[in-house]
């Protein structure tokens, strides 16, 4: 060991073990990363391509995850874009071009909102230079817990 602490063969198997394990979960969570930035890839070249608007092009690029994601604790989380995408993509997609920009080409036909006839589609909004998901802040709002995240559920009262 470089910091010359002489661990004995049953902390060094602890040390190999635990190293295996921190380097077996950053490659579980590397596929849904990459899966994700392949699609950001898709809806940039897309629709923020070199003859899309100047200032949708910025606001595109700096949107990042957000143009499809809600909030960033949990990147289950979508807002109402990438909900409507998700119901057309899987993770396996990711490496399918064409099928991201068949996914993306369908979604901009969908209402933003299916209760609402008046809520228009997501590629009006695209046609208006605005991000199809809404607002960037918007979307930096956390949404509201999962109704099976206990995490923050308070004890059961006594009694």
């Amino acid at each position: 060991m470089g910091c010359g602490v002489r661990l004995g063969a049953g902390h060094r198997m602890l040390w190999l073990l635990a190293c295996a394990a921190a380097l077996h979960s950053l490659l579980a969570i590397a596929p849904s990363v990459r899966a994700h930035s392949e699609f950001q890839k898709e809806f940039l070249r897309t629709y923020a391509g070199k003859d899309a608007d100047r200032g949708f092009r910025t606001l595109a690029k700096k949107a990042k995850c957000y143009a499809c994601h809600q909030g960033k604790e949990d990147r289950t989380n979508y807002n109402v874009y990438g909900q409507a995408l998700t119901a057309h993509l899987t993770e396996d997609d990711r490496k399918d071009k064409k099928k991201i920009v068949a996914a993306l080409r369908t979604v901009e036909q969908e209402p933003i909102d299916s209760a609402d006839e008046t809520s228009g589609t997501f590629g009006e909004r695209l046609l208006r230079n605005e991000l199809p998901g809404g607002s960037i802040e918007d979307a930096k709002v956390e949404p509201p817990k999962k109704a099976n995240d206990d995490s923050e559920t308070p004890p059961p009262a006594e009694g």
